[in-house]
């Protein structure tokens, strides 16, 4: 049974009473029931490779050894998992052409001698034997990345159970999340919340994390943007690895001396700006009227595919599909990376609907958390498909969009590619020499070695225009100033001595 806290608060006084079941004879019975503050883990995935059986392999030279019997055992158990990790290896080769690969597979690896002995000696893992029995037995999703090689593993659908209790009410704020299927039990109840004074800034650049290794500027100038338009404390999230590249530890050297940026604290007990992943739960932005997501919480796709599978398929069902349909669904599966897509759109929607739950939990990190408040607030987000605008339109239902446009990324494209080394200058001149004081053209064009024929051209140029009017600067004569043309501030009437 799933329902908000804010909801059930509601309800709770009169309607509490009504949960009781009833037996084939009508008779009333008690029921017991857990109320929980988070969403339980729906999901049931573990990965299976070469570190799992080594790793269960150790655990077995672990045992202790009292006799010729334990030493006999030991010596057989590891044999045992030593066949299954050859085995493995003999799998992944045959499958290392693809990215992903849902795998059927139906083989005894394990006998029952070595069940029995998992059992006496080594119960604590048993959902690490469950998983590799379930792989050889059933199958899974193979996935090849550029770090790792493994087999996921999709647990069956199970009924929902937690010890004794068989009733659960739990926080479901994420209420478009996909992972509530038919078997939760939902109470219709409709939001009562308007969401009019919150603003959604779209800004048209991508900012995902292959974008961002592909072209390390893009969070300079981002925090460059951050550290010049926010003046009031502001959430920044965004990615906290990507391969190798540690975002996070970039975007905290460079925003960790913003007065208004609210820094969250790493496991370590250091200060960084807040990541995807380490914000749930946490209260220490809800001031902030201000929330800027640098990029998308977007999992690996072969988790996003587990998931699906998890969800809405059966690897059971799969097994009795023939070649052609099951190689469709094999196809439905696959990433194109360049174009951010799988093969099916029901997998891209499943995608983008948990990509709004992340977005919806980390919106109510800040003052929209306060339910009675009708402060404006501004969230801006980089990227994303079109589709999630009409998405967080029905879920923030009231709310606002805007199209934000930062000119320094196009001067950016422009550098990077080698392009109008005039444009780059006079941006850099502007945001890291220029004191802000007026300063006459003749003296820029002499710094910064641009020819008087090019200057009228330069500065009618659509990203310099831009970025002039973002930065309330003009270029104009002075009063007192002579014939002379000057880069000044709006409103500036007068030299300034």
């Amino acid at each position: 049974m799933a329902m908000s806290k804010e909801r059930f608060f509601r309800y709770r006084t009169d309607k509490l009473s009504t949960f009781s079941t009833y037996n084939c004879w009508g008779g009333e019975r008690s029921r017991n029931i857990i109320m929980m503050d988070e969403k339980p883990v729906l999901e049931k995935q573990v990965n299976v490779d070469e570190k799992l059986l080594l790793k269960l392999s150790d655990a077995v030279s672990e045992i202790r050894t009292f006799d010729t019997e334990t030493m006999d055992n030991k010596m057989y158990m590891k044999r045992v998992l030593h066949q299954a990790q050859g085995r493995l290896l003999e799998l992944q080769n045959q499958y290392k052409e693809y990215r992903s690969r849902i795998v059927l597979h139906n083989e005894d690896i394990l006998e029952e001698r070595f069940l029995n002995l998992f059992d006496r000696y080594l119960q604590p893992f048993s959902e690490e034997l469950a998983a590799i029995q379930l792989f050889f037995k059933s199958g899974g999703l193979f996935c090849n990345t550029s770090s790792s090689i493994y087999f996921k593993v999709i647990f069956p659908k199970e009924e929902f159970r937690m010890e004794h209790f068989r009733t659960y009410i739990f926080d479901a704020t994420g209420e478009g999340d996909p992972g509530y299927t038919p078997e939760f039990i939902h109470f219709n109840i409709d939001d009562y919340k308007e969401y009019a004074n919150v603003t959604f800034h779209i800004v048209n650049e991508n900012m995902s994390r292959s974008a961002i290794e592909s072209s390390k500027s893009k969070l300079k100038v981002v925090t460059n943007w951050i550290q010049k338009n926010f003046h009031e404390p502001t959430y920044v999230v965004s990615y906290k690895m990507s391969g190798k590249m540690n975002i996070n530890k970039q975007l905290t050297k460079q925003l960790e001396h913003q007065p208004y940026v609210v820094l969250d604290q790493d496991q370590n007990g250091k200060k960084v700006v807040p990541y995807f992943g380490n914000t749930k739960g946490k209260n220490l932005f809800q001031h902030c009227r201000k929330m800027v997501q640098i990029g998308w919480n977007r999992l690996p796709s072969d988790e996003t595919v587990a998931a699906f599978i998890y969800t809405f398929l059966n690897m059971d069902r799969l097994h009795q599909l023939n070649e052609s349909v099951m190689n469709k669904v094999q196809n439905y599966v696959q990433f194109d990376g360049k174009k951010s897509r799988f093969g099916h759109e029901n997998l891209n929607i499943f995608e983008l609907q948990r990509m709004l739950v992340d977005l919806e939990q980390e919106v109510f990190r800040t003052q929209v958390r306060d339910f009675s408040s009708d402060e404006q607030v501004d969230i801006y987000l980089f990227g994303g498909d079109f589709r999630l605008k009409e998405m967080i339109g029905q879920r923030f239902k009231g709310c606002t969009f805007k199209v934000e446009h930062i000119p320094e990324f196009e001067l950016e494209k422009n550098h990077q590619k080698g392009v109008d080394k005039q444009e780059k200058r006079l941006y850099t001149y502007i945001h890291e020499t220029w004191n802000g004081q007026p300063v006459t053209v003749s003296e820029i064009r002499k710094q910064l070695d641009i020819a008087g024929t090019y200057w009228s051209r330069l500065i009618k140029k659509e990203n310099i225009q831009l970025m002039l009017k973002q930065h309330g600067i003009q270029i104009s004569r002075l009063k007192g100033g002579g014939r002379q043309q000057y880069l000044h501030r709006f409103g500036e009437t007068d030299l300034k001595s």
